[in-house]
This record gives C-alpha cells, sequence and structure tokens, in this order.
C-alpha cells in the first residue's frame, strides 16, 4: 500500500537560524545517543504547526473516492501482488 512521508524541513521561522545545520549537529551529537531524551528544549508551537500539516493531509487522503495506489508501471506497483508458489 502506497504511504506519504512529510519531513519537517529546514526552513526555521527565526530567519538567523539555520534549520540544516541545527538539524546535521543534532543528528551527529543526540540521535540515538544517550542525550535523545526528553530533557532537550523543544518548540511546541512548532509541533502543533507539523501536526496540524500531517493531519490536513492524512484528512485530504482519507477523503477521497479512490483508495491510494502505485502508479501505473511503477516500481512498486508488484509488490501489492500476491506471490504465487508453483
Amino acid at each position: 500500500m502506497p504511504s506519504i512521508y512529510i519531513g519537517e524541513g529546514y526552513k526555521a521561522v527565526n530567519p538567523k537560524l539555520d534549520g540544516k545545520k541545527m538539524q546535521v549537529d543534532w543528528e551527529a551529537t543526540r540521535y540515538h545517543l544517550p542525550g535523545d531524551d526528553m530533557s532537550q528544549p523543544m518548540d511546541f508551537n512548532a509541533l502543533v504547526k507539523g501536526t496540524r500539516v500531517d493531519l490536513a493531509a492524512g484528512y485530504e487522503i482519507a477523503q477521497q473516492k479512490d483508495r491510494p495506489r502505485w502508479n501505473k508501471g511503477d516500481f512498486f506497483e508488484d509488490f501489492g501482488k500476491p506471490v504465487i508458489n508453483n
């Protein structure tokens, strides 16, 4: 079944911040390391905005008449078909 992935992007609301550098630094110094815990600073307003985007995308997809499907001829199209072993 096809799916969507919505990434957080790199553009910060504050133009003085380099979102990409912040992400790269965080992955290098915190991601899956002991400091990757709930004591990290979080911008909850930004989290709410991201959640609203995810909700809107999911809602829009759910309101469609047809279920999502792979494009005809797409590499992944065959992965959804049953395998028949003779």
